[in-house]
């Protein structure tokens, strides 16, 4: 039996509170969070544990270590980070961790300026390939393309929104 495991990473923003569930039951599993990338979690065997799992977003930390031993301090522990996302755990029933609610909302503002810019770009690359004398093959490539750009950045924005409501 493999000593490791991976779950999907669906994305930070998009899927944060449905994530960290599966990643609950996976402790209660017998399988504890030990790392994460853009792309995956990865899991390693131990003993099952009733744990709770919170991720904050603090891309502009300054002094990591004095903020997870602050952390550590309100009982939760630090599991991994990845792009600016840090995971703790803590047992379940352990006082909610509170965030800088204003800070995480010009965080979430910056990200939606970018996806608008995008969504903006990609609509006018689209605009100014179709209405062109560009041959037929190239025009239908680069409103595909456009159109993958459009769906990243819509896409983006939802999961955006979602995360600003669940706050």
């Amino acid at each position: 039996m493999s000593e490791v495991r991976y779950m999907a990473n669906k994305g930070f923003e998009a899927a944060e509170r449905q994530m960290l569930n599966q990643i609950s039951n996976y402790a209660r599993e017998g399988w504890l969070l030990k790392s994460m990338t853009p792309a995956r979690f990865e899991f390693e065997r131990s003993a099952p544990r009733d744990l709770q799992y919170v991720m904050e977003y603090l891309p502009e930390l300054t002094n990591r270590k004095s903020y997870v031993e602050s952390i550590k301090r309100r009982g939760w522990d630090y599991v991994c980070e990845c792009e600016g996302y840090r995971i703790f755990s803590a047992p379940l029933g352990t006082r909610e961790l509170s965030v800088d609610r204003s800070y995480l909302y010009r965080i979430i503002a910056k990200k939606n300026k970018k996806m608008l810019f995008m969504l903006f770009i990609s609509i006018l690359i689209f605009a100014l390939t179709w209405f062109s004398s560009l041959n037929g093959d190239i025009k239908l490539g680069c409103a595909v393309g456009c159109a993958i750009l459009f769906g990243y950045s819509a896409a983006g924005l939802v999961g955006l929104r979602k995360k600003k409501e669940n706050k």
